[in-house]
């Protein structure tokens, strides 16, 4: 998927690293390993480097601090990535 446009909301389907901290036996390191941690994230794209995909939850119109939270997903943990496509309010219009 070609996702160009700045700010477009995309919903990410990605795998995240786990850890566990406890000692392991051999069958217990087998279910964990088979025990993928799946996130999904949705944010306004705000750029795709060689590397990772770049989202954000929140932005502003304030040109010296306009994104934040961002989110640097690398593309090999990706999964999916999906267009979200916005709803046009519909206005009712006033008979004057």
């Amino acid at each position: 998927m070609i996702y160009r446009r700045y700010r477009t909301i995309l919903e990410v389907k990605w795998c995240d690293a786990k850890s566990f901290s406890e000692w392991l036996g051999d069958d217990e390191i087998d279910k964990k390993i088979d025990d993928p941690e799946v996130c999904y994230s949705m944010g306004y794209f705000v750029r795709k480097t060689r590397k990772h995909l770049c989202i954000t939850s929140t932005y502003t119109d304030d040109k010296d601090s306009r994104d934040g939270g961002l989110l640097k997903i690398p593309h090999g943990c990706i999964i999916r990535v999906k267009e979200v496509k916005r709803e046009r309010s519909k206005r009712k219009r006033r008979n004057r």
